[in-house]
């Protein structure tokens, strides 16, 4: 019989991580298709918004590599709000996906490694 837990534990985590992912990226999002005096990275400096992505891309990379691959080819055509609504739905359904792959495979990895113990 197959054992889902380790799926379904990757799977949470994902989305829990897609979520965060999404959540941050929003700010930038805003600042570059709304460019108002609203934002909260627009209040920083030009120093403070580039490291404030600098780190998204070093912890979010995964997720925003497979989202941009995902929303390229009909970003151009949608309108701003549908973009940072897209851009967020995507990021929490590849980090969903991509949590349940890894837990899956730790899953799978952990399996033969019981066997031989027993």
């Amino acid at each position: 019989m197959i054992d889902w837990k380790n799926w379904k534990t990757g799977a949470m985590i994902g989305f829990v991580y897609g979520l965060i992912c999404a959540l941050y990226w929003i700010p930038i999002f805003t600042a570059q298709y709304f460019p108002s005096s609203h934002s909260p990275l627009l209040q920083c400096e030009d120093t403070c918004a580039g490291i404030y992505e600098i780190i998204g891309v070093i912890f979010f990379f995964h997720i925003g590599f497979f989202t941009y691959l995902i929303t390229v080819p009909f970003y151009r055509h949608i309108d701003v709000n549908c973009i940072i609504l897209v851009y967020s739905i995507i990021e929490i359904i590849v980090g969903t996906a991509l949590g349940a792959a890894v837990g899956h495979f730790f899953g799978w990895y952990d399996r033969p490694q019981n066997k031989e113990r027993t």
